[in-house]
Formats: C-alpha cells, structure tokens, sequence
C-alpha cells in the first residue's frame, strides 16, 4: 500500500520556504544576541537569498569556523532528499 502513495510536488516547494523562514527567524534572533548591525531589511534578504546569506552571516560573525557551519545547514538541507533517493532506490530494485 505504501507503495503506492504519491507524495505532492508542492511538498518540496514548502519544505524549501518553511527552511527559510526557520533561517531567517535563527539568524534575527542571533544577530540581535551578538549584536551585529545590519541593514533594516536584512531579514528579507536572508528569506530570499538564505543559501548565499546564511554562510556570509556566519562568516562574518563567527569567522572561518562559521563556513564549516553553513556546509552543514547545506547538508540539513539536503539530506531529506538524499534520505529520500535512498529510500527509492532500495524499494524500487
């Protein structure tokens, strides 16, 4: 039965936004903790842009330890797809 459940594409769509909007609520209320100035709309920047503006912000504030920290929200990111092909391919032989 499983087999033949058909998830949505929309899914994809939203579990991409939803990542954003998890990201950009994180690095505002970092931000605000560690005090780094930015512009006023910053926060949108990060919503639209999140895969470039994510690992410019950490870098900036945590240095190079930062980019190690953005390849892995990267990595959060694309492991449930990579989980998911997995799970295709051993189901699907």
């Amino acid at each position: 039965m499983s087999r033949r459940l058909v998830v949505p594409e929309e899914s994809n769509g939203l579990y991409f936004i939803l990542f954003g909007l998890f990201l950009t609520w994180w690095v505002q209320v970092d931000r605000h903790a560690r005090g780094f100035g930015a512009a006023y709309d910053f926060d949108y920047f990060v919503l639209f842009t999140w895969p470039f503006m994510v690992p410019y912000y950490l870098y900036r504030t945590r240095g190079w330890k930062g980019i190690l920290f953005g390849v892995g929200i990267w990595g959060l990111c694309i492991a449930p797809y990579v989980v998911a092909a997995t799970v295709a391919v051993f189901l699907y032989r």
